[in-house]
């Protein structure tokens, strides 16, 4: 029996909390509004406002605080609305100096949606953003299950989706202003701040003032109310392959143009250049601005992003497969016309080097980029993926232009189309689009090998943090090497909450917050890496407990039962990651890029399977030497020691 929990009492004034925080490099401002639980009548209403204020590139928040005014450098807004009473919750991050501009900024907003209903175009492209939410979920047996599982939890009817789905698309653009007017404002409002130690200090009484001098009405009360495809490849006359899947068991289509190049193709003048094109590739194209870009994918229930990484970098993108033929329309004009607008790369390079800047705040990815670097010192494979300072402040517009032009021709590029689609209409409308532009002779660059270890290298950077983060890398192999899949087992049998690892170094021996190890292959040879984060004064104790599994796994073959547990997780984890349109799209262009094959999947889970005890001994031995590595401790400061 669980006893009744208490209702949230109405808010009579507004509340705030300024805090210092030495490890913080940016300022996070949060602002929240007590809002009806999920079985409030408003709770539609309320979802739909959330997505126009700010769940889009092109909601109202995101285009006028981050796009026009530059004020911040990401703003999102988000209705939880759980059992009990939730929160609306606005965030943002931002330098401290505009603290006050985009508390107002934001209370403007607010005003101007209570005030005004937004358009009938407006709401509906909210009602279809929040749609395709629910449809892409329905793509996984776990997005199925969540569904089901929350509704019933929450309204005791796991099929109450539909239901919501249809009061969604019921809600008026007068019913958005009502719900704005009626919890969007003080004194139900609380507002917090997080701002580096560093910062110089800021005006609370006069942000507090602000946000207080937009108070509309009596507090409100919020008691609970009660109410398969088959697949088709095609090489067109200039060189572009494209690889067609069918499933009609949902109603989107997910579609990858993809490229040779990521930071592969980088050197150390060029370092960041991919992962700047990939950002700026919805900026713009032929005569549509990037909000003109968003707003078209958006009203097609899509999500179209620019991507790159090791190897490769593209184009993402999924619609409602009625929208097949307008979808590809933008990506084709996107693809052959980006035209990367002098104001949104300005914009970009800004939130770019900020990036880079707090890369310290992000204690994990940061532990990873620095083990690259020290690993890799000839392949481009050790460079940062965001760039550097020096690099990406000096890329100009046509270094962005000429870099994306030498790499999307047509010899370099796969198309992946997976969904809900007439194959011959859309392999037809694929010609009919990419299928004029000339076709030129890819030669791609030369890429320095890296030159095997012949000692440990070690690297200590001492950043504002309370704990210690330690990652260990090896050389390890390539996509296509036979070795790839006794190295994936291998580090299945080290990592995860059941591995070696976690139930050793954790559970036993108390050395670890958290404790991993993992594979990333390449083109070229890639890592093999191994990760531990603890305490300062079990650093050294924790290092040795790695050293000690490496050892283990060299000395000794797994047992049967280790073994096959291993290979039924990879092969039960790789099949859950292929259920989503999104993903095998992803999947079938890659692999058809590297060379592996649109079907390589079968191969893949074929190959793991075959991996014997010796297979594991083998390789651990051949690539985890222990005098041959690279090791990176990620430490706090003096201060902090």
């Amino acid at each position: 029996f669980r006893p009744p929990r208490p209702s949230e009492p109405a808010q009579h004034a507004v509340r705030s909390l300024f805090q210092r925080d030495k490890n913080s490099r940016e300022t996070r401002l949060h602002l929240a509004f007590h809002i009806p639980s999920v079985e409030g009548n408003d709770v539609n209403a309320l979802d739909l406002a959330a997505d126009i204020l700010g769940a889009r590139d092109s909601s109202r928040l995101v285009r006028v605080l981050k796009k026009e005014k530059g004020l911040v450098n990401s703003i999102s807004s988000y209705s939880l609305t759980p059992k009990e009473p939730g929160l609306m919750l606005i965030s943002a991050t931002l330098d401290s100096k505009n603290l006050d501009a985009v508390a107002k900024g934001v209370m403007d907003e607010l005003v101007k949606l209570a005030k005004e209903p937004p358009s009938e175009e407006e709401l509906e492209r909210a009602k279809v953003y929040i749609e395709s939410q629910h449809v892409y979920a329905r793509e996984t047996v776990q997005g199925i299950a969540r569904s089901i599982g929350n509704y019933h939890a929450d309204l005791g009817d796991g099929n109450y989706e539909e239901k919501y789905l249809r009061l969604n698309r019921a809600v008026t653009p007068a019913q958005i202003s009502e719900v704005v007017a009626k919890y969007l404002f003080p004194p139900n409002l609380t507002l917090t701040a997080l701002i580096p130690e560093t910062d110089q200090p800021v005006n609370e009484k006069q942000i507090l003032s602000t946000a207080e001098s937009y108070a509309r009405r009596p507090a409100v009360s919020y008691e609970k109310t009660k109410t398969n495809g088959n697949v088709v490849l095609k090489t067109l006359p200039n060189g572009l392959r494209i690889v067609a899947s069918q499933d009609e068991s949902n109603p989107v289509v997910s579609v990858r143009v993809v490229h040779l190049g990521g930071k592969r193709f980088e050197t150390k003048e060029t370092e960041g250049i991919m992962n700047f094109i990939a950002q700026m590739i919805n900026k713009g194209a032929g005569n549509l601005s990037e909000f003109e870009i968003a707003r078209k994918i958006e009203d097609m229930g899509g999500r179209l992003t620019g991507f790159s990484g090791y190897d490769s970098f593209g184009i993402s993108a999924s619609f409602f497969s009625r929208y097949t033929d307008p979808g590809l329309e933008l990506l084709a004009l996107i693809h052959s016309q980006c035209s990367f607008p002098s104001e949104e790369m300005e914009r970009e390079r800004a939130l770019i080097i900020n990036r880079i800047r707090t890369e310290p705040d992000r204690p994990v990815p940061y532990a990873l980029t620095i083990l690259g670097k020290t690993l890799f010192k000839d392949n481009p494979y050790g460079f940062d993926k965001e760039g550097t300072l020096a690099t990406v402040a000096s890329f100009t517009r046509d270094d962005l232009l000429n870099t994306y032009k030498r790499y999307a021709t047509p010899a370099n590029t796969v198309i992946s189309v997976v969904g809900d689609f007439d194959v011959e209409k859309t392999l037809k409308k694929i010609e009919e689009l990419f299928g004029s532009i000339p076709g030129e002779k890819f030669v791609a660059p030369a890429v320095p090998k890296e030159a095997p270890l012949s000692k440990v290298r070690e690297e200590i950077v001492k950043i504002p943090r309370a704990k210690a983060h330690i990652s260990i890398g090896f050389l390890a192999t390539t996509f296509s090497d036979p070795d790839r899949y006794p190295l994936e087992v291998l580090s299945n049998i080290l990592s995860g909450q059941g591995g070696r690892l976690f139930l050793e170094l954790r559970d036993k021996q108390s050395l670890a917050y958290s404790v991993a190890s993992f594979v990333r292959p390449g083109l070229d040879p890639g890592m093999f890496a191994f990760y531990i984060a603890c305490d300062v004064p079990k650093v050294q104790r924790a290092v040795e407990g790695l050293f000690q599994q490496i050892e283990r796994i060299r000395s000794n073959p797994v047992s049967g039962d280790e073994l096959e547990h291993s290979i039924n997780n990879l092969v039960g984890n790789h099949l859950i990651s292929l259920q989503s349109s999104w993903a095998r799209a992803e999947n079938t262009a890659l692999n058809t890029l590297y060379g592996l094959g649109h079907d390589y999947d079968a191969e893949y889970i074929a190959k793991i399977k075959a991996v014997k005890s010796e297979d594991v001994l083998r390789v651990a031995k051949k690539y985890l030497d222990p005098t041959k590595c690279a090791i990176v401790k990620i430490m706090p400061d003096e201060v902090q020691q």
